[in-house]
């Protein structure tokens, strides 16, 4: 039985949760180090998206959008994650 899958799985799992962490110390200290982890997966995907662009040739310029698209929305899942959890530690009520 090959269990690179599930060490990969939990390593992933572990790596994750770490992230998230690190995300939340940073947006409890209340300045704006709680934009770092987004900015730098929101930098992440349009490097993707570059390199889709300048490594791959497409049949034409629709599938390239469509397929550009697709890579940054997928990549930016962890961005919006990252950066609800910033909104969330520094909510600030209207009372």
């Amino acid at each position: 039985m090959d269990l690179s899958i599930p060490i990969l799985f939990v390593a992933g799992a572990v790596f994750l949760a770490l992230v998230g962490l690190l995300q939340v110390y940073l947006s409890k200290r209340h300045d704006r180090t709680g934009y770092v982890l987004p900015a730098l997966t929101l930098i992440t995907s349009l490097l993707a998206v570059l390199g889709l662009y300048f490594y791959s040739a497409p049949p034409n310029l629709i599938s390239f959008l469509f397929q550009a698209l697709q890579i940054f929305i997928l990549i930016n899942i962890l961005t919006v994650i990252l950066f609800s959890i910033y909104v969330a530690y520094n909510r600030v009520d209207g009372k």
